[in-house]
């Protein structure tokens, strides 16, 4: 059960990504951002259950992606930063209408969803793999 969730986790994050680089495509950046930044959470999502975490909150996603994986040292700061950057972009994308962002910001989340996601399907699979349980 636990590796078919985990697995389900990553395809929602694969869907999420692959719809916002549609959105991003047509020019709806606010939306893009908010399914890149989903996309980076049920990869996160991923990763946590491998430890059996599953936090209710956002805010817990990322507090326990840095206790349970950077501070541990399996994965870098650098992606706790950019999970930290797109859930405060995806916050004001969906609930400040005075925020408009532009294609550049758009392009930035995106391209860190698809890292965040790479990097997120490799631990998994060196999880199946059995190097990390």
């Amino acid at each position: 059960m636990k590796g078919e969730e985990i697995t389900r986790e990553l395809a929602v994050a694969e869907e999420e990504l692959s719809s916002a680089q549609i959105l991003y495509e047509h020019g709806k950046y606010r939306d893009a951002i908010s399914r890149a930044y989903y996309s980076m959470f049920h990869s996160a999502r991923a990763l946590l259950l491998i430890k059996g975490i599953t936090p209710k909150k956002h805010s817990g996603t990322l507090s326990m992606l840095g206790m349970s994986y950077i501070k541990e040292g399996l994965l870098d700061e650098y992606y706790g930063k950019a999970l930290t950057k797109a859930f405060q972009m995806r916050s004001q994308a969906d609930y400040n209408v005075m925020y408009t962002p532009s294609r550049e910001e758009a392009e930035e989340i995106l391209d860190l969803a698809l890292e965040f996601l790479e990097k997120a399907q490799e631990l998994v699979s060196g999880w199946i793999r059995g190097e990390e349980r």
